[in-house]
């Protein structure tokens, strides 16, 4: 019988304390909103990308290539476009002589469904009769006109705070 009350009591109680453990449901003044930032790459800025294909004067007449970037771009302390975010550009063949020439211009970033159009500088391989650039090349290039990325800052995160200037006296 004194199983039976224990039993019994410990059954009616069990409800109660799942109740007691159930986090409280999130208020405004708990959780801040998730914040849309406007950020913007500055002329400058290098976009790491690794090639995912092999590269060369030889290959079909196709003159888009696609890579990935090898490292997150950054803006206002935030990661604007992360690693791994298809980019794709054009090569051109060009001939100086006996010399093959393949150039490189990257000129989009698929971001968040969105196609963002980007102007870079150029990328040049020589070589004699063929040119090319292997599969896994990591080539930087250097954005020629500012690009403005719409992302959405984290709930709870805090912006960073301005610099400091301080004006001798």
């Amino acid at each position: 019988m004194k199983i039976s009350t224990a039993l019994c009591a410990l059954l009616l109680s069990a409800p109660a304390l799942a109740f007691a453990h159930t986090p409280a449901k999130a208020t405004p003044q708990r959780l801040a909103a998730a914040q849309k930032e406007t950020l913007v790459l500055p002329i400058g800025t290098l976009l790491p990308v690794r090639v995912l294909r092999t590269l060369t004067t030889a290959a079909a007449p196709n003159p888009v290539f696609r890579a990935t970037l090898a490292s997150d771009i950054h803006a206002a302390g935030l990661v604007a476009i992360p690693h791994g975010t298809p980019v794709y550009g054009r090569l051109a063949e060009s001939h100086q002589g006996n010399r093959v020439q393949l150039s490189l211009r990257l000129t989009r970033i698929d971001y968040h469904g969105r196609h963002i159009v980007i102007s870079t500088d150029t990328f040049a391989s020589s070589h004699l009769r063929q040119a090319s650039i292997a599969s896994g090349t990591l080539v930087d290039f250097a954005l020629q006109s500012p690009v403005t990325i719409f992302t959405t800052r984290p709930a709870g995160s805090v912006s960073p705070l301005p610099p400091v200037h301080s004006h001798p006296q």
